[in-house]
């Protein structure tokens, strides 16, 4: 990374979304697996000395039940002891309501636990707004989020191309004085927003970059 000034915002576990954080107590077979990669995640994110690890709560790791969200506060609190005492934030994404995602990060009560926005999940995954979304989560949402858009799927248009309300969510969290990471989600490899240029990915890449730019700019 310092050879190439490449900079990174966070580490990211995907492995909790094959081993759930929710299905599996601390104490089984199951749980031990999220553990060690929880522990293996925070000693990664400080050695490379990225500021922030996240867990996100997709796929197995989908939070339907009131014992799923225990098991998941459990992990985050174990997550947020570990990476404080390295000065890490530690952020939680997933498509719970506003209310349940305020009500972990009370269950958790750790200092350095943040609720992650992306500007398509809770369109793309569920039935919540985008808007009221990111109005409920923004006080919360610490230095990064996501922004990408799409139609049927994730990450599939050029950013305000899709349904994601994405320009007014960004024009949000711009008012709100936002300073820090913005990071592209967006898939240049996918149909149909791969056909803008599928000689040079990069390219269109660069482009919905100017096009985020701008909005949050103003």
């Amino acid at each position: 990374a310092e050879r190439y000034h490449i900079a990174y915002p966070s580490l990211v576990v995907n492995a909790v979304t094959v081993h759930s954080m929710s299905k599996n107590p601390r104490d089984s077979s199951e749980g031990q697996i999220v553990y060690e990669l929880i522990r293996k995640g925070v000693e990664a994110t400080a050695a490379l000395k990225i500021e922030a690890i996240m867990l996100p709560c997709f796929f197995e790791s989908y939070i339907n039940s009131e014992e799923e969200f225990r098991n998941t506060v459990e992990a985050f609190r174990y997550c947020c002891q570990l990476a404080q005492d390295k000065g890490l934030d530690v952020y939680v994404e997933s498509i719970l309501s506003a209310e349940d995602q305020l009500r972990m990060l009370e269950c958790v009560k750790m200092p350095n636990l943040y609720a992650f926005y992306d500007t398509q999940n809770y369109d793309a995954f569920s039935d919540l707004d985008q808007v009221e979304m990111v109005r409920a989560l923004q006080p919360y949402m610490g230095t990064q989020f996501h922004v990408k858009d799409g139609a049927g799927t994730t990450s599939n248009r050029m950013v305000g191309e899709g349904n994601g309300k994405v320009f007014e969510t960004m024009k949000y969290i711009r008012d709100k004085g936002f300073s820090g990471w913005v990071i592209s989600e967006n898939f240049y490899d996918k149909l149909p927003i791969r056909l803008r240029n599928e000689a040079d990915q990069m390219a269109v890449s660069a482009e919905d970059l100017a096009v985020i730019r701008r909005a949050m700019e103003g």
